[in-house]
């Protein structure tokens, strides 16, 4: 029985770059390339020991991205990471399908002797369409326990993270996963079938369900389904369970059924969909890098409301020849103040965006040209430029052509683009602010303002200045969010 159910059982569920100094071939380039070649080997072994799994996958595929480019969600280019889901779907199966069959080899006799006889029999009488049922209530009540025990176990969480780690969620993000996480997961699923002794086409067939089924849930279609969510996990369900707000967090473990998550206190359903996905924890950004994160130390997004006043991890960059090396730098006591201030801030205006659907975020609620989704686009183009300063003087402040055009459309959203993407936008704006100010060398360094009715003749802004200008512009924007927010709905981010 064990391999039986491995064979249906193909199981659903950046690193920064170190220099952006060009280099012809860089050590961090070469160590790239065996990593290729380890997941290129590793999805061939997967196909060659799985091939079934091919033609899963393409069935799939042949499902799921039509329904997601004629009913998107949310509108957007290809994710740029999308291969890595790929090779997940094939380079984990030959480790998944030895270790579960080791492990349940070992587990299912003792199992199935613990469970009473008595009970076996009551069970295995019933016609096979109920004995089907059964095994979907105890498998996905087992699934639940294990899925909710990766979230609130520590050790646990830092495997199953990595399936959380994609920030815009798609079909094919229901195979990103670490191995020991959909090990774990697989086993404590199916335990209870081998506790009864259910038939093996039974199982087969439930298995089978289980691999097809998670695909619609994680699916980039405004199809939700919300309505069916009172029973079954649907988009507009487990949508939720990947957002990246507080109120999210540790909610809706249900896989096939959401009325465990109601039952047992874990269900979290608001109107809308979420604006975020992911963790607050930097994520590798290949599969053998994913392989490793869960045994290595965590990196929190300075992005987020966290921990900044110890040490930032960054990187800074040497060029010895070819060589680019990368290191950590403990951050003073006046950058950790700079930086942790304005991850605050920053954290206030992303929270304001909570929940929002496209319309709301693009709907203006006073005379003013914004919204909330223009106030993020802008915070972020203006962040980006005043950064841009502190490295490059005035020139980075020309209000060319282009320039005054992206200004004047920097208070709304456009067509094609979303609020995650524009949260994403703003948040590697984030993320190369932090990395400066912990580079760079004084803050005390200067550049001259360029010429404008508004600056002082001749005045120059130092690398603090800006900062706390940033800060300021940041602070006043969350505030201001904070207004339109409340006109549009009656929520507030603060007081």
């Amino acid at each position: 029985m064990v391999e039986a159910v491995m064979v249906a059982s193909a199981d659903a569920g950046s690193e920064h770059p170190t220099s952006t100094i060009p280099e012809r071939v860089s050590p961090r380039r070469r160590q790239r390339i065996p990593a290729a070649v380890v997941t290129a080997l590793a999805v061939l072994v997967g196909v060659v020991e799985r091939p079934q799994l091919l033609a899963g996958f393409f069935i799939c595929a042949l499902l799921f991205i039509p329904l997601e480019q004629l009913l998107p969600l949310v509108r957007r280019r290809r994710r740029e990471d999308w291969y890595v889901d790929v090779a997940h779907t094939f380079a984990n199966r030959l480790p998944i399908t030895v270790v579960s069959t080791a492990v349940l080899t070992v587990l299912a006799p003792g199992v199935h002797h613990a469970c009473p006889q008595a009970v076996r029999e009551l069970l295995l009488r019933q016609p096979g369409w109920c004995q089907f049922i059964i095994i979907l209530l105890l498998a996905d009540l087992a699934n639940y326990a294990g899925h909710r025990a990766l979230h609130e176990l520590p050790p646990l969480w830092r495997l199953h993270a990595v399936h959380h780690s994609s920030r815009e969620l798609d079909w094919l993000s229901t195979s990103r996963g670490h191995p020991l996480d959909q090990i774990i997961n697989l086993t404590v699923t199916v335990l209870p079938l081998y506790a009864v002794g259910f038939d093996l086409t039974f199982s087969s067939l439930f298995v089978a369900f289980q691999f097809y089924f998670p695909f619609l849930a994680h699916a980039n279609t405004r199809l939700t389904l919300r309505p069916l969510s009172v029973v079954f996990v649907t988009p507009a369900f487990h949508h939720w369970h990947h957002a990246d707000t507080p109120e999210a967090v540790n909610r809706n473990y249900g896989a096939v059924f959401s009325f465990w998550d109601t039952l047992l206190g874990t269900r979290y359903l608001p109107a809308g969909t979420p604006s975020s996905y992911g963790i607050p924890q930097d994520m590798a950004a290949s599969w053998v890098g994913q392989l490793i994160a869960p045994f290595r130390p965590r990196r929190t997004r300075a992005s987020n409301l966290s921990d900044v006043a110890a040490t930032v991890p960054c990187v800074v960059t040497s060029m010895e020849g070819e060589s680019v090396t990368r290191t950590e730098r403990a951050v003073t006591s006046e950058r950790a103040d700079l930086l942790e201030t304005l991850a605050k801030h920053r954290y206030f205006l992303r929270y304001t965006v909570r929940d929002l659907t496209y319309d709301q975020a693009a709907q203006r609620t006073t005379v003013s040209e914004l919204c909330l989704g223009g106030l993020i686009k802008h915070v972020a183009s203006v962040e980006r430029g005043w950064i841009a300063f502190i490295t490059e003087g005035p020139l980075a402040m020309e209000q060319s052509p282009a320039k005054l055009t992206e200004r004047s459309e920097g208070f709304r959203m456009l067509a094609g683009e979303t609020l995650a993407g524009l949260l994403d936008e703003y948040e590697q704006v984030a993320r190369r602010t932090d990395e400066l100010v912990v580079t760079l060398p004084d803050l005390d360094v200067s550049q001259p303002l360029p010429e404008a009715p508004w600056f002082e003749p001749g005045a120059r802004w130092s690398a603090r200045r800006v900062l706390l200008h940033v800060i300021a512009e940041t602070a006043q924007h969350a505030g201001h969010a904070d207004i339109i927010r409340e006109a549009l709905d009656g929520a507030k981010s603060m007081g």
